[in-house]
């Protein structure tokens, strides 16, 4: 699937704020039709004027306009947020990609009834510089395609359960930033995470690879707040992280939180 091939209806982000900003410039970068896409943000004067700043105020919709119009739908939104997909009916044969962390594609099918794929990007810095990674599950060659094309690379995974471990390694750049004014090398413990989380090296590499050196403190927080949402799982891995544990530690941590969020979203269907 092409994004230029999207001509049977519109592409819609609902809980457009860094996250899904980044993800629709990047549709529009690569090549969706201005008329094909469709946003919907919260109703804070600081939502709006995210997207005013980022030139995407034009795209504004509502929830549901984007459920009723949209074969295929990003869920942008924060953890605690998800409900109000409740009220909302999408289109018979819909695609629902959401990036929710720690809410399985299973929960939010049983609230949206249609199709649900769980993927989870990394921060909106790395996908606005092309160096976007990106998990799928389960596996839908249109959907991988479509992440493809907007330059992420996308990792295949086989449960939720590897989506949990994925989800919290996408935090690793934000602690390698919080290492830098803590003044501590990380060397050493990336050794030890490979081998602790094999099947996570090469999300580890990419975290290595994109971390930005940054000089100014108010640079690394700034940046550190991007990527975290209040109670998400990057809070919780920075907050343990600065507690003094490893970075091994810290990435459990993380997950842990994932299956938190993933115990409370099964309890909420």
């Amino acid at each position: 699937m092409s994004i230029r091939d999207l001509g049977f209806g519109p592409l819609g982000i609902i809980g457009a704020g860094h996250l899904g900003s980044a993800l629709a410039l990047q549709l529009l970068a690569s090549g969706i039709a201005p008329d094909r896409l469709l946003l919907s943000t919260g109703v804070s004067e600081a939502a709006q004027a995210r997207l005013r700043a980022t030139g995407l105020e034009r795209w504004i919709a509502t929830n549901e306009r984007i459920a009723a119009t949209c074969p295929y739908v990003f869920l942008t939104l924060r953890p605690r947020d998800w409900p109000v997909l409740k009220d909302l009916t999408f289109v018979a044969q819909a695609t629902i990609a959401s990036t929710i962390a720690g809410v399985p594609a299973a929960a939010l099918e049983g609230v949206t009834r249609r199709r649900c794929l769980h993927v989870m990007p990394s921060g909106p810095d790395t996908i606005r510089g092309g160096l976007g990674i990106c998990s799928l599950f389960p596996h839908h060659p249109a959907m991988a395609g479509i992440l493809a094309e907007m330059g992420m690379r996308v990792v295949p995974l086989d449960s939720e359960e590897e989506t949990q471990a994925f989800t919290a390694a996408l935090c690793l750049p934000a602690v390698s930033v919080v290492a830098q004014s803590l003044g501590a090398a990380l060397g050493p413990q990336w050794q030890d995470m490979e081998r602790a989380f094999p099947r996570l090296a090469e999300t580890f590499r990419w975290a290595r690879e994109v971390a930005p050196v940054l000089a100014n403190e108010s640079d690394r927080i700034a940046y550190v707040e991007r990527m975290a949402t209040k109670g998400g799982i990057t809070e919780v891995i920075v907050r343990s992280f600065r507690a003094g544990r490893s970075l091994a530690s810290s990435l459990s941590d993380g997950i842990a939180r994932c299956a938190e969020i993933a115990a409370a979203a099964e309890a909420a269907r």
